[in-house]
């Protein structure tokens, strides 16, 4: 998604894994279609939303990295299967898509809680 002449990944998931969670942060480029062929281009901000539980060992890799925190996002919407309001997030960025997205869910009535304040979760 291209907006204010930067694109943005937002990359969903059934569950998050390390692995691969390293692979698609390690991606700072995607092929884009200009026209009738396509161009490299670069992609500063990246969004994982999760329908599961996001592993610890992803929130930890993230907070340990603080030139990943300014690029990427990490929404946790494994409180909204389990009947809850919120979700959970960790967003330093300051990409204007991901708090399109954040404002969206605030209006339809949905809270966000930060990762980073629940101690189960990065403990």
């Amino acid at each position: 998604m291209n907006a204010e002449g930067k694109y943005h990944r937002l990359v969903l998931v059934h569950q998050a894994h390390f692995e691969t969670f390293r692979k698609v942060v390690a991606k700072t480029h995607l092929h884009v279609r200009d026209g009738n062929s396509y161009r490299i281009a670069d992609v500063p901000y990246v969004a994982l939303i999760s329908q599961t539980a996001i592993p610890k060992s992803i929130i930890n890799f993230l907070l340990s990295n603080p030139s990943l925190l300014q690029k990427v996002a990490l929404y946790d919407m494994s409180p909204l299967y389990e009947g809850k309001r919120f979700c959970l997030r960790i967003n330093e960025t300051d990409s204007s898509v991901f708090r399109k997205f954040e404002d969206f869910l605030v209006k339809h009535g949905f809270g966000i809680k930060l990762l980073r304040e629940i101690p189960s979760l990065t403990q």
